[in-house]
């Protein structure tokens, strides 16, 4: 996994959990995203993290930037993001109390996400 030598870790060994690797490094535990958006979209999703964040949505994790400072590292063509690992389980939809903590931070996340201005 030489990707991540764009962040400057060093791996000590790594799982495939679903669709991203959870990675074991020098510096932490931390999740490996490969990701389908193109580098203006990671941007814009990026920016709207941010600006969420700063109307107190915390539940929001920033991707870690690079040793360059970039959003994503590059390999073969893909884009990466790198994030903390967070325990837990996945969401059961069919369970109403899983699907009522789901809506209500849909909803805080968009209140705290109006006023976004794209580009400037």
């Amino acid at each position: 996994m030489r990707i991540v030598g764009e962040w400057g870790f060093v791996l000590y060994g790594a799982a495939r959990v679903r669709k991203v690797w959870r990675l074991m490094t020098d510096a932490g535990v931390f999740c490996l995203k490969r990701s389908r958006l193109s580098p203006r979209d990671l941007l814009f999703v990026e920016r709207l993290v941010a600006h969420a964040r700063k109307g107190g949505f915390t539940r929001a994790a920033a991707a870690i930037p690079t040793r360059e400072g970039r959003l994503f590292a590059e390999s073969g063509g893909a884009l990466y993001l790198l994030f903390p690992w967070f325990g837990g389980r996945e969401a059961d939809f069919d369970r109403e109390e899983d699907l009522l903590v789901a809506v209500a931070a849909l909803a805080a996340f968009h209140r705290a996400g109006s006023g976004f201005i794209p580009y400037r």
